[in-house]
């Protein structure tokens, strides 16, 4: 058996994706909760694995799973928090809670390089990290927001305004025009 391209695993991966995103986005996301979940947590694990290996093959060596599990835990716990899950927005330092713990993991895993005096690798490890928080992550946290944004809130989520707390339409079509 061959190994197939880069571009024809890309384009298969298109393929399928697409349409199962489009469905999860414009059907009731009150009845499908697991089917959002789970494909937010396989975009936002493979896209930040896909980073960490680009950073990897740089020479830079960082943990090559630490990045795809912390943004992963970040957009599970944007989901839990914007759909109001364990009540989650009645607990006010929540999010304060949920950064400071990210905050600290990062701190912890490069805390080794830091000690061995080796700081110039250790900013250079944290700095991409960051960067692959940065530029996964923080979509993974927003996108639960998102799709759930509404011109008049009944239930309006705390740290936002126009986020109601269970998925409406007009968040699923705001999501599908920002890709």
């Amino acid at each position: 058996v061959e190994k197939m391209s880069n571009f024809i695993k890309r384009l298969i991966l298109t393929v399928v994706s697409i349409p199962v995103l489009l469905f999860s986005l414009f059907w009731p996301q009150n009845t499908h909760i697991l089917i959002i979940i789970i494909y937010g947590i396989i975009g936002s694990f493979l896209g930040s694995y896909e980073i960490s290996t680009l950073i990897y093959r740089k020479g830079i060596n960082i943990r090559r799973y630490f990045l795809p599990v912390i943004n992963t835990f970040i957009y599970i716990f944007a989901y839990f928090y914007a759909n109001n899950f364990f009540k989650l927005q009645s607990f006010k330092q929540s999010i304060v809670l949920f950064f400071s713990i990210l905050c600290g993991l990062v701190s912890f895993i490069y805390a080794r390089d830091i000690i061995k005096k080796d700081l110039s690798r250790a900013i250079e490890k944290i700095s991409y990290t960051i960067f692959g928080i940065l530029y996964i992550g923080l979509p993974s946290f927003l996108i639960p927001f998102i799709l759930n944004i509404d011109l008049n809130p009944k239930n309006s989520v705390p740290i936002f305004f126009n986020i109601e707390s269970h998925g409406t339409i007009a968040g699923s079509f705001f999501a599908i025009s920002l890709e």
